[in-house]
């Protein structure tokens, strides 16, 4: 048998989301079988096989592997290796070039059985997806900044938004957050300490920036819809 034939056979074409230098790529569990999840098996780095396997439920394990052939698609893409990631003290994936070679940025993240990566050769990046729900901004006093539980209360208690906005409001502050703590490479504690508030209140994009020094990060938002659930994609970018 040649090693064609031993390769496995199956399609992965997972949804692709552009934005200005950065490509994200989303995808979920739903779409493929039992079977199409073992075929992928041999293509993974064994820490990704060995994470899988540590999960308690199906869900768990298939999501872990989902991530992993995304990552794989979308190093591939630019002609790297899913086996050259490392990590960094904090957990932040990235591979390392020594040579001299323009760097690779990535980040990954799911929620539920949903996954995404992004992937860019311009910019640092930090990626979130979480899933849009009701009844979330009663948790936000644990979490945020008494300004952005202000904004919250303001548009909850606002007679042209209401709960469901507020709702809104509340995931985009959360995936900010996130994603500003995977940009930073330190998670999501420093993550929390972003003040967000000017984020959600901008207009437009160009007003979604924040400042750090010579720093600029831009933050931009995507929208996935998956077997009748609503997915917020946020996406933390350092500009140049």
């Amino acid at each position: 048998m040649s090693d064609k034939e031993r390769e496995p056979q199956f399609s992965f074409n997972p949804l692709m989301m552009q934005i200005p230098g950065t490509e994200v790529f989303v995808e979920a569990i739903s779409d493929y079988s039992d079977s199409w999840f073992k075929e992928i098996m041999p293509l993974l780095p064994e820490k990704r096989r060995e994470k899988a396997e540590r999960m308690r439920f199906m869900e768990g394990k298939k999501i872990e592997l989902l991530v992993g052939m995304l990552l794989h698609y979308a190093l591939q893409e630019y002609g790297l290796s899913d086996w050259d990631v490392e990590l960094s003290q904090y957990g932040k994936p990235f591979i390392r070039r020594e040579d001299g070679r323009e760097p690779v940025y990535f980040s990954i993240s799911h929620t539920g059985p949903i996954a995404a990566v992004a992937i860019s050769r311009e910019n640092a990046l930090g990626l979130d997806i979480e899933e849009v729900k009701d009844d979330r901004i009663g948790i936000a006093g644990r979490f945020f900044k008494p300004d952005e539980n202000e904004l919250l209360k303001r548009i909850a208690a606002s007679p042209e938004s209401g709960e469901k906005d507020a709702d809104a409001a509340f995931i985009r502050l959360w995936t900010c957050k996130e994603a500003y703590g995977k940009l930073k490479g330190t998670g999501l504690n420093e993550g929390l300490s972003l003040s967000a508030t000017p984020l959600i209140e901008a207009k437009n994009e160009a007003g979604r920036l924040i400042m750090e020094g010579e720093r600029k990060i831009s933050f931009s938002f995507g929208q996935y819809e998956k077997d009748g659930r609503s997915y917020l994609i946020t996406l933390a970018r350092e500009v140049i």
